[in-house]
């Protein structure tokens, strides 16, 4: 069991993916953007980050950029 954030803009594919992932017997942390998504690795690091590449304010690409730079082990 892993514990999984899913950052994306879009509410149905967050619901989508934690019901699988949670039906798969993982945990699943969700946030709503990509400054959302930095923020909540930050106070709770998971196993695996799921990102969407187009959001704002801050994209998912911006979004790895960030966590690979302050943790090289996402």
């Amino acid at each position: 069991m892993a514990n999984i954030l899913v950052s994306d803009d879009e509410e149905m594919v967050h619901e989508v993916l934690r019901m699988a992932l949670q039906l798969a017997g993982h945990e699943v942390m969700q946030a709503a953007n990509g400054e959302e998504g930095v923020h909540s690795y930050r106070q709770t690091p998971v196993d695996l980050v799921i990102t969407d590449l187009r959001m704002s304010p801050k994209d998912g690409l911006e979004v790895i950029r960030e966590l690979k730079r302050d943790f090289s082990e996402v």
